[in-house]
């Protein structure tokens, strides 16, 4: 799932809004079955960067001159899949839950 704007008016900042939407985002990608949420956000935007990394999202990359000349950094988070055949490791890897494999393979006919 890519998340791609979020913003706080200003009267509302520093109140936890952004949080709660984030944390609402992500309740929803495992609802639907998503593994992984990703979002890119300025490099100045300090204050969002630091809400990320505090939300467990980890820095993948960069995209240079991504919006009106501006270099971008992206970020991605693993979340917990709503289906029983997936699990999120430490390491942010989805693998396969070997005791489901046999389920896995059965739903498919």
């Amino acid at each position: 799932m890519h998340v791609c704007s979020l913003a706080v008016l200003p009267a509302h900042q520093n109140s936890g809004v952004a949080r709660r939407l984030m944390e609402r985002l992500e309740t929803v990608g495992q609802e639907k079955g998503c593994c992984k949420l990703f979002l890119h956000t300025a490099w100045a935007m300090k204050e969002a960067i630091q809400l990320y990394e505090k939300l467990g999202y980890m820095k993948e990359g960069y995209l240079r001159e991504h919006f009106y000349g501006e270099d971008f950094m992206v970020f991605s988070k693993f979340i917990k899949s709503s289906t029983p055949y997936l699990r999120v490791q430490a390491n942010h890897s989805c693998v396969l839950n070997q005791q489901n494999k046999r389920k896995v393979h059965s739903s498919r006919g």
